[in-house]
């Protein structure tokens, strides 16, 4: 207090004033360090002025987002984001959010310092956002504010679009046997990305934990658009992939990981949804030898990966024509997701009279012998030489034409063709009814196999 006649008097060392809103105007990225007049009322007077003391620097300003789609579910992604105005004060950094929830700025560039007094300051033009999990799914508004004293916040409403990570849920087919070729399957699940055209990427990782890209081939089915900042983004349900041919000795589910495009990223994988099979094989055909010449036979083949997919048995042809399948056996139980399969190594078959025809010429006939499993796994077994067909006996002519055996057992020569010889065991005769002894064969030629001969 001053001692003044008359008046209350104070000289005081500060003095706090309020700068109005926009006063200095400071131009984006820039500063003003506008001069600082202090005028004393009357009658007292007098004043002074000075330049320097006070630095303004306008608010931050948030321009683009580099990227401006992410997805943190599967761990924090770092954003670039650049502007004006990000204002450092002694080591302390702007703070930021996305979607109302606080984000690390963990880094600042391309900066220049600020001449203010007593204080370590600089303006920048570009941050890192450390964006986390916590961070909600969907497009989020990006704010930035400076640190005390500068204080402002940016105000432009750029947006950031967090996606979740996409969800494999099933395969179709889940089965399928890539022994003759390429096969493709359908991946259906959820928030499966397209980015500015490019699809997900899909690998397939072996039973050794090889893991090789498959080419996908696109999505499959309408697709619903994502609003994002300079990209075109689309969110779909179905992706179409292709299995590569492979030559496998055994069953197996392989892994198949899905990723979203670049900048979204994020993983979903299933190991149980598709189950991969080799081809069936065929080793045997019991009995070897038969002649359905005058009516159905029975056949057993013999082999391994006979398939029955949910009561469906496999297709049977022999000489290439489809025979009934009746049952197969021998079988286990073979995992496949929604499906009921069972992998056998014997299948029971009907030749039907008459399969395979033989040409009147022929002694026999080696028809080739196929199996193919049902859908989906497919692929086909096919032997040659395991079965032999042969036509019916065929008896022309007696020698002697005339006989008498009512004093002693007469020999009777009968010439024709087709008389089978299997090892020791000669065709059965009959005359008038009565069975006779064949004793002898001959003018034989060997049956393919060794499995006898024919006369």
């Amino acid at each position: 207090d001053l001692d003044v006649a008359g008046l209350a008097v104070r000289r005081c060392p500060v003095a706090q004033v309020v700068l109005p809103e926009g006063v200095p105007e400071v131009e984006d990225g820039g500063f003003a360090q506008p001069p600082v007049e202090v005028q004393n009322p009357d009658p007292a007077g007098c004043g002074v002025e000075t330049s320097g003391a006070v630095t303004v620097v306008p608010p931050p300003t948030a321009e683009r987002l580099t990227p401006p789609l992410t997805c943190v579910a599967q761990g924090a992604r770092e954003i670039t984001l650049s502007g004006t105005g990000l204002v450092e004060v002694d080591g302390v950094r702007p703070t930021a959010t996305s979607g109302g929830v606080a984000v690390d700025l963990t880094a600042l560039a391309s900066c220049e310092d600020l001449p203010v007094a007593g204080l370590s300051a600089r303006s920048c033009d570009e941050a890192t956002l450390l964006v986390g999990d916590d961070v909600p799914v969907g497009l989020g508004q990006v704010v930035v504010s400076n640190p005390e004293p500068a204080l402002c916040a940016s105000v432009e409403g750029l947006e950031l679009r967090v996606v979740p990570p996409p969800s494999v849920e099933r395969v179709d087919p889940p089965l399928a046997c890539p022994s003759e070729g390429p096969r493709r399957v359908i991946l259906h699940g959820q928030d499966f990305l397209t980015v500015d055209g490019a699809l997900p990427s899909v690998t397939l990782t072996d039973p050794a934990g090889v893991a090789a890209e498959i080419t996908v081939i696109g999505v499959v089915g309408a697709c619903e658009p994502l609003p994002t900042v300079g990209l075109d983004v689309q969110r779909c349900a179905a992706v179409e992939v292709e299995i590569p041919q492979a030559a496998l000795d055994a069953p197996y589910q392989p892994t198949l990981t899905l990723s979203n495009p670049t900048p979204a990223g994020c993983t979903s994988a299933t190991a149980t949804g598709l189950t991969l099979v080799p081809a069936p094989t065929l080793s045997e055909a019991s009995p070897a030898l038969l002649c359905t010449a005058q009516g159905e036979r029975p056949l057993t083949l013999r082999g391994a990966g006979f398939l029955r997919v949910d009561g469906v048995l496999p297709v049977v042809t022999v000489g290439g024509e489809a025979v009934p399948v009746d049952d197969l056996s021998a079988c286990e139980p073979l995992a496949v997701d929604g499906l009921a399969v069972e992998r056998c190594s014997s299948a029971q078959v009907r030749v039907p009279e008459g399969t395979p025809p033989i040409a009147a010429e022929l002694a026999f006939a080696q028809p080739e012998v196929s199996l193919e499993n049902p859908a989906p796994a497919g692929c086909v077994a096919r032997i040659e030489a395991a079965l032999t067909a042969v036509p019916p006996p065929v008896a022309e002519l007696a020698t002697p034409p005339m006989l008498c055996v009512a004093q002693g057992a007469r020999s009777l020569t009968l010439t024709g063709s087709r008389l089978l010889q299997l090892g020791d065991t000669r065709p059965s005769a009959t005359l008038g009814g009565a069975e006779v002894e064949v004793t002898a064969l001959g003018a034989c030629e060997p049956l393919p196999g060794e499995q006898g001969q024919t006369c």
